[in-house]
């Protein structure tokens, strides 16, 4: 958890910097969105999770 924390700042938060509370939960929800299914991740094959699971459902 704290990984994702630290990379939610470093990434998002002080890039963004958002003036109000609603682009902080606009920025956030996008910010999510793309760690939760576009970002690729090494223990998943250097793939996206969106990648991985199609991969995997197009095995099964």
């Amino acid at each position: 958890m704290e990984g994702f924390f630290s990379h939610l700042k470093e990434e998002w938060f002080r890039i963004q910097n958002p003036a109000t509370l609603d682009e902080f939960h606009t920025g956030l929800n996008i910010y999510l969105q793309w760690w939760n299914t576009t970002r690729v991740q090494e223990r998943l094959g250097y793939l996206s999770p969106d990648e991985h699971r199609a991969q995997t459902t197009a095995i099964a």
